[in-house]
């Protein structure tokens, strides 16, 4: 039997009042028991339950480390989402500044182009106005003596007058002049490209008498209704001009009566 064995048999019928008539012998060996039964029994379990609050400590720091950890990279990541969705927001805001840049930017060109147009279109008239005079006819020239028909080529026909004169001008515009009447023949009104080209084709204009089948038709500039007035005068008083001055030649002129002697005629 062990010694803490004895040691437990001798105490264990130790009560207070054995104990406090124990002298300094007794006492020091009842000491020495208690020490051996502590060793024996109470330090292990101690040392167990110490062991095991260390591993509790040890394993709560461990969780809590663990917790920490996870508390941290969640965090993290909120934060990364949160930068993520500010990215995209920014990349959207920034889509759609840069849309509204370009619709403006077309509409601004659009507007710029337009109002180039606008005012190339406003300067070319400008031009046109002032280089062509108010109601300039010096292009057109009038057609007299061809006969209507119901169903006709206007331009074709003056086509065709033209050609005897070896004149093939473009013609930019062609058709009657006036409104259709019983028994009587319009005129017609063509269109060149130039008043020299015009001026040429009525020099040649009196070579259609020479013509078969042109002989009573004449060109004649495109006069106003004020010229026409002042051109019938002229034109009776250059018959008056003919009968009294016989030896002479009479002609019209930039609306004015020429008269000319033979002998002036031959130079």
């Amino acid at each position: 039997m062990s010694d803490c064995q004895v040691a437990k048999n001798d105490i264990s019928g130790l009560t207070a009042e054995k104990l406090m008539k124990l002298d300094k012998k007794q006492l020091s060996g009842f000491l020495e028991t208690m020490c051996c039964l502590l060793d024996k029994y109470a330090m292990p379990e101690l040392n167990k339950t110490v062991s095991e609050l260390d591993q509790l400590r040890e394993n709560d720091f461990r969780y809590q480390v663990d917790r920490l950890k996870r508390e941290k990279i969640s965090d993290q990541e909120t934060i990364i989402d949160l930068q993520s969705k500010l990215i995209d927001s920014k990349n959207e805001q920034l889509k759609s500044v840069k849309t509204t840049i370009q619709t403006e930017m077309k509409s601004w060109a659009n507007v710029v182009e337009k109002s180039g147009a606008i005012a190339e279109k406003k300067i070319a008239t400008a031009i046109e106005k002032l280089s062509v005079p108010k109601d300039d006819r010096s292009k057109n020239l009038i057609v007299f003596g061809v006969e209507e028909e119901q169903v006709e080529a206007v331009e074709q026909r003056v086509i065709e007058i033209l050609a005897h004169l070896d004149e093939k001008p473009r013609i930019r515009e062609c058709s009657r002049v006036g409104t259709p009447k019983q028994g009587a023949t319009r005129p017609i009104r063509f269109t060149l490209s130039s008043s020299d080209l015009a001026y040429q084709i009525l020099r040649k204009a009196a070579q259609l008498r020479s013509v078969d089948g042109c002989k009573n038709i004449y060109i004649s500039p495109d006069r106003t209704f004020e010229q026409i007035l002042a051109r019938r005068t002229l034109v009776e008083e250059l018959k008056k001009k003919r009968g009294a001055e016989p030896e002479k030649l009479h002609l019209i002129r930039n609306f004015k009566i020429i008269s000319m002697t033979p002998d002036v005629c031959k130079v």
